[in-house]
């Protein structure tokens, strides 16, 4: 949740795949096992409804379970939000009026009152400004149904870009999907994020700050790539360190701004896709030093002699990073555009299957032909000097 409140949102709700493969919202109870589970979350939470639903419904939002009927349950809070006001509510319902749609405002405003935590029933209005304004921490959603993928990937499309990881089980006659909003979410200094319109295609834009080494790094995403986890299709990655001579002035001592560019080109193709771009200026050795070894360099140095001869690693980069982020954005499976076998190694061992290597040919000439062929040297792919 991005507030700077430690308050907990849960969003309970049922769907079923529509014929035209949008979600259509049903009630949030749909067999036995899951009306037993919205009461147990019922007493640790107060219970949130829109307006609409408090009229249409009028839903009792008490908590009760059949193991416990002779003995008194404790009772949770109970909210309705509204822009206008309710006429008419029972007494111990609290009224929470948001006329400007801020809930974030609203959420605050019971933290004042001692409320730390909602579980938001209905209805699906509500439920998608909670998503679009960044407010949930987690959902459970009940699908009818015995095929729960159409729905799952539709569900998808709904959510507002957010990064997230999910379980699934069978119960009763549908599926359970349990939705976690991951950190990096939840911390607005890990998981800041927004809409970035670019020529490549409309992405939304992750920074990250890694406390461990002080630095901020950002993912691109392009489309849901946490439909991979519903189809196992592998998610076209590319993890790229920064590179401000090529990159941003591109420069032909390397091959760093053609390789990007060619990465954002093929995740546009692609339709969905994540460009991790690390802050590790020259190799991870900085800006500075980089300046340095390039001086070097024009004294017949290659780039991996020139770091050494300043007293730095040949290649100080660390992306250990870089699996972290693609486990906050659901990437499990990717497709990962690189030359770079190290790459491969680190990504494995953290967890993440990478399915299968994606080279980026070279963009070859006269004046980085040596440092490409170093790069050869020194294990990556020979489609650099193509």
């Amino acid at each position: 949740m991005q507030t700077n409140l430690p308050f907990n949102v849960h969003l309970n709700f049922a769907v079923r795949p529509g014929v035209d493969g949008n979600i259509s919202y049903g009630p949030g109870t749909s067999c036995a096992a899951d009306l037993r589970r919205c009461h147990e979350l019922r007493e640790t939470h107060s219970i949130m409804v829109g307006a609409n639903t408090y009229r249409l419904e009028k839903p009792s939002l008490t908590a009760r379970r059949e193991h416990l009927l002779r003995e008194p349950v404790a009772q949770p809070e109970r909210i309705v939000v509204t822009r206008t006001g309710v006429p008419g509510l029972p007494p111990g319902i609290i009224e929470l009026i948001c006329p400007d749609g801020d809930l974030k405002s609203g959420l605050s405003s019971l933290w004042l009152r001692g409320i730390h935590s909602v579980f938001v029933e209905g209805g699906p209005t509500l439920h998608r400004e909670m998503l679009k304004q960044g407010l949930v921490n987690a959902a459970t959603v009940y699908i009818r149904g015995t095929r729960p993928q159409d729905a799952l990937v539709a569900l998808f499309d709904e959510l507002p870009g957010l990064p997230l990881d999910f379980r699934i089980r069978a119960i009763g006659e549908g599926h359970l999907v349990q939705f976690n909003f991951l950190p990096a979410v939840l911390d607005p200094h890990l998981g800041t994020q927004c809409y970035l319109p670019t020529k490549y295609g409309d992405f939304h834009l992750h920074a990250f700050e890694d406390p461990a080494r002080g630095l901020e790094h950002v993912a691109l995403v392009l489309g849901h790539p946490q439909h991979s986890q519903v189809t196992d299709k592998p998610v076209l990655v590319r993890v790229h360190s920064s590179c401000w001579t090529g990159d941003l002035f591109g420069s032909n001592r390397c091959d760093c701004g053609q390789q990007l560019r060619a990465a954002l080109t093929a995740i546009q193709d692609e339709g969905t896709g994540v460009l991790i771009y690390l802050n590790q200026e020259g190799r991870g050795i900085g800006l500075r030093a980089k300046v340095l070894a390039y001086t070097l360099q024009q004294h017949g140095l290659d780039t991996y002699e020139a770091n050494c001869r300043l007293g730095l690693p040949a290649d100080a980069r660390d992306f250990s990073f870089a699996a972290h982020q693609l486990k906050v954005l659901g990437v499990r499976r990717l497709r990962l555009l690189t030359n770079n076998p190290d790459k491969v190694r680190v990504f494995q061992a953290s967890g993440i299957e990478v399915a299968a290597l994606v080279p980026l040919g070279g963009a070859v000439n006269e004046i980085n032909r040596r440092y490409l062929e170093s790069k050869v040297e020194s294990g990556h792919n020979p489609v650099l000097l193509a």
